[in-house]
């Protein structure tokens, strides 16, 4: 079933899918690398971030690509975002 992001609160687990608006790369202060996503459904707009496996996932797929996700809401300076492990 599907669950929109609206509908996401803090720390509750995620399973779904959503569309890939934005999907960047960076590096973390000890030099890991990350990827940095806006995600979106027809409710709105969150942040995602995917710090594990990045290598094998940063080929997997593309912005306007839709997805499916699993991962956890966390609320860090009053920011919303998906953490999301792999």
């Amino acid at each position: 079933m599907k669950t929109f992001i609206d509908e996401i609160k803090e720390n509750e687990q995620v399973d779904s899918f959503f569309l890939v608006k934005e999907k960047t790369s960076g590096l973390t202060k000890t030099g890991n690398a990350y990827l940095k996503l806006k995600l979106g459904d027809r409710s709105g707009e969150i942040e995602g971030r995917i710090w594990t496996s990045v290598e094998a996932l940063v080929q997997s797929f593309e912005k306007d690509d839709f997805v499916h996700l699993k991962g956890r809401l966390s609320l860090s300076r009053s920011i919303s975002r998906l953490i999301l492990p792999y």
